[in-house]
């Protein structure tokens, strides 16, 4: 995976700079990685690309779905004061690590991603 250094876009910096800051306060030492994945990772985006971010966080499936309208929230306030689609995904870091080699959909999120937090790095 590579990592956010690898990204020229000023702009998308302080995007995802954003997007991680609202993560951490909501959930705090329990997030594990925050991922930019799809056309701007790829550096492939066009006027109408989205940005598309990944979150793994370390608590049940249970618990992240209390967090769903909130995270919602942060994608339409920071997409209405950027002008820009932001979609974010978030995952339970057990479900990651047990299905990302057999997800096609969490592969390519580790092969082609560049992770803006981790962690295991911060």
């Amino acid at each position: 995976m590579k990592n956010i250094t690898q990204i020229k876009d000023n702009n998308l910096k302080i995007i995802l700079d954003e997007v991680t800051k609202n993560m951490k306060s909501l959930f705090y030492d329990k997030l594990d990685e925050v991922i930019l994945y799809g056309s701007y990772a790829r550096n492939e985006q066009d006027e109408g690309s989205d940005v598309d971010i990944f979150v793994v966080v370390d608590i049940d499936e249970d618990s992240i779905n209390k967090y769903k309208y909130i995270i919602a929230d942060v994608m339409t306030e920071l997409s209405l004061k950027y002008n820009i689609l932001i979609s974010i995904t978030e995952v339970n870091l057990s479900k990651f690590n047990e299905y990302k080699e057999i997800l096609p959909f969490f592969n390519n999120i580790k092969r082609e991603g560049i992770e803006v937090y981790g962690r295991k790095s911060a």
